[in-house]
Parts: structure tokens; C-alpha cells; sequence
């Protein structure tokens, strides 16, 4: 499900952002939609597998920014394009997705994208 933020977004050097993954479908996923600006602040991303279903189709997305500006900082030792890993999941994160067109570019939402030949357990 989502979290609904009606103001700006804003988390602390050394918080969590926690996210519950079961599959790339809308649903499968927590995920935060953001009114205002967003700052992540070099939060950690912590994800949770356990129990995804592995599929490289579809996008993850994590946060819709429905507000103008773009987001603010990165997650924690992932800088745009890195690999995010968990359990059967290794995916690359984006932080100018649009998950208005679907683009992995151009906008202002976090996504995380599957990566094909994936299908491998990470410890």
C-alpha cells in the first residue's frame, strides 16, 4: 500500500525508509506519495524480500513526488543507477523516474527497475 505524505518529505542522516516488496505489481509494494519537496537526507533504504515473487517486468516504484521540485539527496550509498539488493531482488534505482508516463527519466519519483538475469539468491 501507500503512505500518503500531504506536506513535504523529509528524513534524517541515520533514519530508515523501510519497504515491504512481494512483487512489481501495484500492491506488492509499500510505497510514499510526497505533496511537497522531498529530502532524503542520506537515509538508509532498508528492503524487505521475503516472500517476493522474483519477476523482471515492471518497476518498482518507491516514492511519486507530486510536487515540482526535483528530489533532494540520495538514499544511503545509492547514488542513481546503483544496484539495490534483497533476497531474490537485485534491482538499479532511479531518482528521476515519472510514474506519471512511465519513464525511467525526466521526472521526479524513485523507482527501482529489475535487472534481466536477476534470478539469483544474494546473501
Amino acid at each position: 500500500g501507500a503512505l500518503t505524505m500531504e506536506d513535504s518529505l523529509t528524513f534524517s542522516a541515520g533514519s530508515t525508509n523501510s519497504v515491504l516488496i512481494f512483487g512489481t505489481a501495484p500492491g506488492q509494494y509499500g510505497s510514499i506519495i510526497a505533496a511537497g519537496p522531498v529530502d532524503l537526507g542520506g537515509a538508509v533504504l532498508s528492503i524487505n524480500t521475503d516472500g517476493y515473487t522474483v519477476s523482471e517486468d515492471g518497476i518498482i516504484w518507491l516514492l511519486d513526488n507530486q510536487g515540482a521540485d526535483p528530489i533532494g539527496g540520495t538514499f544511503l550509498g545509492l547514488p542513481d543507477g546503483s544496484v539495490v539488493r534483497s533476497g531474490k531482488l537485485a534491482a538499479r534505482i532511479t531518482y528521476s523516474a515519472d510514474i506519471g508516463t512511465a519513464a525511467l527519466s525526466g521526472g521526479n519519483d524513485i523507482a527501482i527497475i529489475p535487472i534481466s538475469g536477476s534470478l539469483i539468491l544474494f546473501r
